[in-house]
């Protein structure tokens, strides 16, 4: 008998080797979640001042007036984004003549432009991009420097010159 046990006992062990059992296996998600937003502000309005122009209007004047980027400009303080996009933001005149920004007084108008550079080696155009923070950048900043032609007849038409600035921030592909 107990070599019959011991075979059935053999036995056993070789059916129950012979048979594979499936795994058992579960799984689960791990997440995290950043809601997207921005932040960003403009520069309080620009004034040049007055009556710069009076008496320079004669065709060899360049009188000028600048205001330098001390507080004129665009910043980012927050940018959480998308990844591959940025934020991204442009200028656009109320009064522009094709890539010419203007203050009007009625029918009479007053060139000036806007650069990213001291020097206005690179006036911006209609709708220029003004600033772009990639996504993985918390921040950014850009300085503007505003100048206004005042070497024109135009400058001693009495009246206040005004325009409106419209800053336009979107979300676009890096």
């Amino acid at each position: 008998m107990k070599k019959f046990l011991t075979i059935m006992l053999a036995m056993l062990c070789i059916c129950t080797m012979g048979i594979a059992a499936d795994p058992d296996t579960k799984t689960t998600t791990v997440e995290y979640a950043v809601d997207s937003a921005y932040t960003w502000a403009i520069h309080d309005g620009i004034d040049f001042g007055s009556n710069l122009g009076v008496g320079h209007n004669d065709a060899t004047s360049s009188q000028t007036a600048q205001i330098d980027s001390a507080d004129n400009g665009v910043t980012v303080s927050q940018n959480i984004i998308d990844d591959g996009k940025k934020l991204q933001i442009t200028v656009i005149g109320a009064n522009m003549s094709s890539d010419q920004y203007r203050v009007v007084n009625g029918s009479t108008y007053l060139n000036y432009a806007i650069s990213k550079n001291s020097d206005m080696s690179s006036p911006l155009g209609a709708n220029a991009v003004v600033l772009e923070v990639a996504a993985g950048t918390n921040t950014g900043n850009q300085a503007l420097y505003f100048r206004l032609n005042t070497g024109s007849a135009a400058a001693e038409v009495a009246g206040s010159y005004l325009d409106t600035l419209t800053y336009t921030a979107a979300i676009v592909n890096a």
